[in-house]
């Protein structure tokens, strides 16, 4: 886990144009909140095969906002636009500064599975449905990246890391808030959100800005490489940026 964190860090440690560190002032406070439901159902042929539905419900919220500088950089740049040039939500680094890191979130997951196996003559007994590891839990740790996308929108993305590490529940095909991309659904092909920023004269002048992206997808798929089984995943997801002037 701490690898995994360490690389995540690392991923988005990408040094904007330089600046001196003593010319360095915060504009805005950063607060992060979303949820996300996947209500999934499997069928399962094979005899005692295990059918009906279940759920994953996710929500997480900012505690504790991050301080940065929101403005609009001329030569930074992600490696997933073309071009250069995006709005940044900056804080120090380097010789300057460089994109936020990761904001940490308070997050729950609360799974439930209601399926039961269903026998196939001459088979009448089934071993039930192990539902042990159902229930709410915290996400730990639980990180949540936004910044900058290009000159016109920031994005959200790598967000609260793999559901199955959270849970011993079954879940469906969803295992994070972007994994499978074709089940979470998204405005790019790696599951992010992308959320229109106002212009520069509006941010310089607002004092609360508020971005919300949400989306609904229904994917159906086989549970395994080999088994008969197929899952049908209803998804729902929201997510929202709020920055508020110092």
């Amino acid at each position: 886990m701490r690898l995994l964190l360490a690389m995540l860090v690392a991923s988005f440690a990408l040094v904007l144009s330089p600046a001196g560190a003593e010319a360095f002032k915060y504009t805005h406070r950063l607060y992060v909140s979303g949820e996300l439901t996947d209500n999934w159902s499997e069928v399962d042929p094979e005899d005692c095969g295990l059918n009906g539905n279940g759920s994953l419900k996710v929500s997480f919220k900012t505690t504790r906002p991050v301080k940065v500088r929101v403005f609009r950089d001329k030569v930074g740049s992600r490696p997933r636009t073309k071009g250069v040039g995006l709005w940044a939500l900056a804080v120090p680094g380097g010789a300057g500064h460089t994109h936020a890191p990761p904001v940490k979130v308070d997050a729950t997951m609360t799974t439930s599975d209601a399926r039961v196996p269903v026998p196939i003559p001459p088979t009448f007994e089934c071993s039930p449905n192990n539902t042990k590891g159902c229930g709410t839990q915290q996400i730990k740790p639980a990180l949540v990246k936004v910044g900058g996308y290009d000159p016109k929108n920031l994005y959200s993305s790598y967000t609260l890391g793999e559901f199955r590490s959270t849970t011993l529940c079954e879940i469906g095909r969803l295992t994070s808030w972007i994994h499978p991309f074709d089940i979470s659904g998204g405005d790019n092909r790696f599951g992010d959100f992308i959320f229109k920023m106002p212009s520069a004269s509006s941010v310089r002048r607002k004092r609360t800005i508020t971005l919300t992206r949400s989306n609904h997808e229904t994917a159906s798929g086989p549970r395994s490489e080999n088994g008969p089984g197929s899952v049908t995943d209803d998804v729902t997801r929201k997510f929202t940026i709020t920055l508020k002037k110092l």
